[in-house]
């Protein structure tokens, strides 16, 4: 349906291509670059259909600021201030409780499928994800946050049951140097 998901989920594998698909390669990486760039809200977030729509989740904000990263490192243009803004946003993200300011839906809302105490837990698990992620793509771009990396490890790996979002911390902490608690993680 062309989501934003979607779009980043299609491309991601080009970025790896080389030999004579090369250039078809490239075509298609500008393209999906060119839609998420339309995409991003001046707070820095990625919209799920389009800029400032609220329905992309955290992790699809980190998903497409990972893509985005991953696509200039192979040579496709991305402005540098569409990373400013994206990792601004990844910064905010970054904070698994409290108040954040970018456009990403971070919470369930009570309603047929969910009582009160189920919107509350699976919000927490959301937003610990996205943060997971964001703090993962922090430290890949080369701004990462060693505090709250060290934070989420210590504190946050208590109430954590994603293994990817265990993985994601790891790596960013091996990325940010911290091997000791890489390897715990």
């Amino acid at each position: 349906y062309g989501c934003t998901e979607q779009i980043v989920s299609a491309a991601y594998p080009w970025l790896y291509v080389s030999g004579a698909d090369a250039t078809r390669a490239q075509t298609i990486l500008k393209g999906a670059v060119n839609r998420l760039l339309d995409r991003q809200s001046a707070d820095g977030a990625f919209g799920l259909w389009r800029a400032g729509d609220g329905e992309a989740e955290g992790w699809i904000g980190a998903y497409a600021t990972d893509f985005l990263i991953e696509a200039r490192k192979r040579g496709v243009y991305v402005p540098q201030e569409v990373i400013d803004k994206a990792m601004n946003a990844m910064r905010d993200m970054s904070k698994p409780e409290g108040f954040t300011s970018v456009s990403y839906r971070l919470k369930i809302e009570e309603g047929p499928w969910w009582n009160a105490m189920a919107a509350k837990s699976v919000s927490e698990e959301m937003r610990s994800r996205a943060s997971a992620y964001a703090l993962y793509v922090m430290a890949k771009a080369g701004s990462g946050d060693l505090a709250r990396l060290r934070w989420y490890h210590d504190v946050q790996f208590k109430a954590e049951r994603s293994p990817v979002s265990k993985a994601q911390v790891g790596a960013a902490l091996a990325l940010m140097g911290d091997k000791a608690r890489a390897r715990s993680a």
